[in-house]
């Protein structure tokens, strides 16, 4: 469940609405696919030593990272918290002719739930700071590490905060997106209690 202003948020409800949008935060989300992929293998490539053949997202999203690291040729697995994301990447999967194992899961319960080990496991976009306190943290990590074969990686992105401004509320502006004949104007609002903030 999501907190926020005294009332409590159910998530599937909330991803359902986002799902539709998703894909809008990015300028160019079919490009911006693409180019995370070149990014990961690079990253890959020049960090790890061995091969890397099978990859886990854990927190996966519309699909963005995981599709293009399948169409590279990756033998990939991805799972998410929101059935409504889940259930739009298996479409562009499919619209693909990808073969990604998605399913519907919490990464706090990552290795209970996919009960097998990868070269690689992902948690990208911000997903991890989504756990509000030290012990969900703590215990998704550990899962993420049963999910790592010996010798195999875990990489995860995080916003820098330390340059975020927390003592008041902010507008982060994405831009106008173009989706077809419609028009979107894109925009959050943050407002910081203290080291958690609510955006809408």
């Amino acid at each position: 469940m999501l907190y926020s202003k005294g009332k409590t948020i159910n998530i599937e409800e909330f991803y359902k609405k986002l799902t539709p949008f998703y894909h809008l935060l990015y300028p160019n989300w079919e490009q911006s696919i693409s180019k995370q992929a070149v990014q990961l293998e690079e990253i890959f490539t020049n960090n790890i030593d061995g091969d890397v053949t099978t990859i886990l997202d854990v927190s996966c999203g519309i699909g963005t990272q995981s599709l293009g690291l399948a169409m590279k040729g990756y033998s990939v697995s991805a799972s998410d918290l929101s059935s409504h994301e889940v259930r739009r990447a298996i479409k562009k999967a499919e619209k693909r002719k990808l073969d990604i194992n998605f399913s519907v899961a919490n990464m706090k319960s990552a290795y209970e739930h996919h009960q097998k080990q990868f070269d690689i496991v992902l948690s990208l976009d911000n997903a991890v700071p989504h756990l509000l306190n030290d012990d969900d943290i703590l215990k998704a990590f550990k899962e993420f590490f049963l999910c790592t074969k010996q010798g195999g990686s875990c990489l995860i992105s995080v916003r820098d905060y330390a340059n975020e401004d927390l003592t008041k509320t902010q507008v982060k502006t994405y831009g106008l997106r173009n989706d077809g004949e419609k028009k979107y104007l894109l925009f959050q609002t943050w407002e910081f209690h203290n080291n958690i903030y609510v955006y809408s």
